[in-house]
């Protein structure tokens, strides 16, 4: 059984206030979850486990340089959720690599590589919450768990967004079609962010850019949750967070980071979910969800 466990603690040099407990160095991974289904554990901080309750903060953005941490913290939410039979995943993954494990998951809708997969994954998605939306006004329902025979909740994944959603300028035919998957890509996302929470469809959205292609208004206006990893500039900090707090995130352990959930801003460590033993997790967290069916 893999367990939280507290390795050391933090250097000195990490950026607490005075008269909190350090942070933990590094974290394993606490399995089995014992948090209510919504309710995902990211990490400790200052005051104990720091979580994210998509009831409250449907959408969350994760952002970090190469190193950082962001793809054990995706992995640490992604467990969570093929972990039980309350939740659907649907996971596009640009860079083919990092998500394979979770093919063989029985909640696991698609995990896509290719533009063409994608666009057809998130208009599956954009379906099913628009289907959840008409059966929850006909029966005059503010939740999609009020529904009869409530469906799973739907967990999107995007690990980068950038890659996802960036046009590629290109002058052929082929690449003005491309860019156009591109655009509704971008338009679906939009969309969900928007009007997702009350039928209970749900973004995670990674990146290492956070700029105007990556994340406009509209968009970044409806993403409650924010994560930083990492240390970054203040330009970088302040896109993300709205503040320059992670301008002292020290660079050291992977996984420090900075959580903003609504005005709230906490410094924390992510769990640590050993790429080695990455495919025995999946393993094991999908039986557990085949075992609560």
């Amino acid at each position: 059984m893999y367990c939280l466990t507290m390795l050391n603690r933090a250097p000195p040099t990490d950026q607490a206030k005075k008269g909190d407990e350090p942070l933990a160095y590094r974290l394993a991974y606490p399995f089995p979850d014992t948090h209510p289904w919504d309710v995902f554990p990211v990490g400790v901080g200052q005051h104990g486990v720091v979580s994210v309750d998509v009831s409250a903060y449907p959408h969350m953005l994760l952002f970090g340089h190469t190193g950082a941490g962001k793809s054990i913290l995706q992995h640490a939410l992604l467990l969570k959720a093929v972990g039980s039979p309350l939740w659907q995943v649907t996971i596009l993954d640009p860079k083919r690599v990092e998500m394979s494990a979770y093919r063989t998951c029985r909640n696991v809708l698609a995990v896509a590589t290719e533009l063409d997969e994608m666009v057809a994954a998130l208009e599956h998605a954009l379906d099913d919450m628009q289907k959840r939306r008409d059966a929850m006004q006909t029966a005059s329902l503010t939740h999609f768990t009020f529904l009869p025979d409530a469906p799973p909740a739907h967990l999107i994944v995007v690990d980068e967004l950038y890659a996802l959603l960036a046009p590629e300028g290109g002058t052929t035919d082929e690449s003005k079609q491309r860019d156009e998957a591109h655009a509704r890509c971008a338009e679906i996302i939009d969309t969900i962010a928007r009007l997702g929470r009350p039928a209970g469809v749900h973004l995670v959205l990674t990146t290492q850019r956070p700029d105007a292609i990556t994340l406009p208004g509209s968009l970044r206006a409806n993403l409650d949750c924010r994560i930083a990893l990492g240390r970054m500039n203040t330009a970088e900090s302040l896109q993300v967070l709205d503040v320059d707090a992670a301008t002292r995130t020290s660079p050291h352990p992977v996984g420090r980071g900075v959580i903003r959930r609504g005005n709230t801003v906490d410094r924390f460590q992510t769990y640590f979910v050993n790429p080695r033993i990455l495919p025995s997790l999946v393993e094991a967290t999908n039986h557990q969800a085949n075992m609560e069916r």
